[in-house]
Parts: C-alpha cells; structure tokens; sequence
C-alpha cells in the first residue's frame, strides 16, 4: 500500500464521511442498501456496555474515504473480551492492500485486552472477502439463506386455508397500533417481552442475549422505516403469541424488508407463521408500490436449518447470495477463558 496516498483515522461522524462510507457499503452490498440516515440512526442508539470503533481509509489525493472498518464487542453471546471485526473496500481500491491495513488496525485497537475471538462477516458472491477470511484462518460458523419474493408474483390463495384456521380460532390478529391502542400503559413492555422471548430461539452459533429494554425502547421508537400496518400480532387474549414485520428501506422503495417472524414455542405447529406471513404479504403487495408502480419485493434472511427458510420457499422466495459468518478462535478453551473474567 502507498503510505503518502492512504491514510487511516479515526471516522469523523461528518455528513461527507458517512456519505463516502455508505456509497461503499451499498456498492458491496447491493441487495441491502443503506443510507446516511441509517447510519447515523444506528450510532445514536447502541447499547454503551459493548465497545464500538470505527475507522475509515482515506486517499488523500482524491479527500476521499475509500474503506470503512469497524471493531466492537459482539451483539449475541456478548463478553468484553469478544469481538466482531468487519470492513468493506471501495471496489477500485481492491487489491492494494488497503483492507490488510485497516485490518490490522483494528485488530491492534483492542489488542490490549487480550481478545479471546473476532467475527467478521461476508456474502456468497464476494469470493475476495472469503479468501480474505479463511487466509487468516478464520472459520465459517454461521449461514443464512438470504431470499427474494416479487410481490407481484405472490399468489395468496394457496394458502387461504391457513388464514381460515386462524380465523376459526381465538387467536386474533392486530397491528403494532392496535396493540398500543388496547394496552396503552404496558404495550411497548408487552411488546419487548414477546420480542425478547422469541428471538432466544433464533438459530446461532452463540448464544442469544436480548438487548436491556431501555435499549430496545430507544431503538423501537426511533424507527423512520416503521410500518405500523405491516407490523403484525397474532394474539390469544392478551398475550403475543408470535408477530412477523415488513419495514421499508430510506434508499429505495423497490424492496420491503422482513424484520422478525416468530411464533412462540407453545404455538407452534399450527400453521401460525405462514398465515401471519400470508397475511402481511398480502397486505403489502395490495397497498404498497415501486416508483414504476409495481408491488415491490421482500427480503428476508434465515440460518440455513431455521425452518421458517422452508416457509419462505413455499410463498415462492427465491434464494440469493448467502449472508456468512465467520470466527476466529485465539484460545484454546474459549469458556474457560470467559469464566476467567466472571
């Protein structure tokens, strides 16, 4: 790498260095497209327990930022000592060793409290980030089957029956609206309960752990993308026995994206998730359109043995690129070396 022409520092939180650094991420990232806003949203409201840093590439003949890298504790299976590790290059800058520099880098940041593992994370199709990766020995530990449904393909009646199962049942469904209209002292803790309860199933390498609720709270309210429609309950009386979630995206109005679908485990088995699904689905394709004016399409994502991948399969999404998650182990007994710090 030319030292005179890249310089690494610090990010400055400036508009024009979250530009640069989202431009980058939606050029690797094309499916999933951010904006400054996003960006900006997501540091405002992180949890102060986990440590985050992040660092940018600058070529300073252009003053532009050309690589963006991050360094923090872990979200699940959080320890103080246990961190991911991501960074994303502008495609013109590949290959002249700027990724192995900011790397480097941010490994040296928190070298100092002897990290026990880093994760870093990369799609299917970015042969470059995977041989990054495995070169320093870093392993795959997670999948998830990333998938498409055009909205206007999406033929709801197949799958009537499940909606009429429901709808022969005490289960109900309601929105996000509706549910904070019918409990407005509790709803917001109602909701977090439910949410919390049911992510602890979702299929990882390690183990879950809900965010406090003053966190999830902040995060909950500060949610530009929010579709209170589209954020869908089904009840029996009073309890949340499972929800599923369609958001908009800031950077284009051609694709939803799926936030959370779960059912809780005594309600389960009952065709439950496929008819909130179908029900949301059907929703969006009737009221929601492109700039072209057509239905737009959905994005989800699942661990590769979540059976709700197989649901997603049977409403006709489409497999995409794979979303992977790799680790990299620096002891050798990692609980060991975790319950040194309890």
């Amino acid at each position: 790498m030319d030292t005179k022409q890249f310089k690494i520092e610090e990010f400055d939180y400036t508009d024009a260095s979250y530009a640069d650094c989202v431009e980058i991420n939606n050029l690797h990232f094309e499916l999933y497209p951010d904006t400054v806003d996003d960006w900006k949203r997501w540091d405002k409201v992180r949890d102060p327990k986990r440590y985050f840093k992040r660092i940018a590439m600058r070529d300073t003949q252009r003053q532009k930022l050309v690589a963006v890298g991050a360094v923090g504790n872990v979200h699940w299976g959080y320890h103080p000592r246990k961190y991911f590790v991501d960074l994303t290059v502008h495609p013109e800058y590949e290959g002249q060793g700027v990724g192995k520099s900011l790397y480097h880098a941010l490994r040296a940041d928190v070298e100092a409290t002897k990290p026990i593992s880093f994760e870093s994370h990369t799609a299917s199709h970015k042969p470059r980030g995977i041989r990054f990766l495995e070169d320093r020995n870093y392993e795959l530990k997670t999948r998830e089957y990333a998938s498409r449904l055009e909205l206007d393909r999406f033929d709801p009646t197949p799958f009537q029956a499940y909606l009429e199962r429901v709808q022969a049942s005490k289960i109900e469904f309601i929105n996000h609206d509706e549910l904070q209209r019918r409990f407005p002292d509790d709803w917001l803790r109602r909701l977090y309960e439910a949410d919390s309860e049911m992510a602890m199933d979702i299929p990882y390498h390690e183990k879950p752990e809900p965010d406090p609720y003053e966190i999830w709270k902040k995060r909950h309210e500060d949610r530009p993308n929010h579709i209170p429609e589209t954020y869908l309950l089904a009840m029996d009386g009073d309890e949340i026995a499972g929800l599923t979630v369609l958001r908009k995206s800031g950077a284009t109005t051609d694709t939803l994206f799926t936030g959370f679908t779960a059912v809780k485990r005594p309600y389960r088995r009952r065709g439950l998730a496929m008819a909130l699904k179908v029900a949301n689905l059907s929703y969006a394709k009737a009221n929601f359109r492109t700039e072209a004016g057509n239905a737009p399409a959905v994005m989800t994502e699942n661990e590769e043995n979540n059976p709700m991948y197989t649901i997603n399969e049977r409403l006709g999404f489409v497999r995409q690129p794979d979303w992977l998650v790799y680790k990299l182990l620096l002891v050798e007994d990692e609980q060991a070396e975790m319950n040194k710090d309890e």
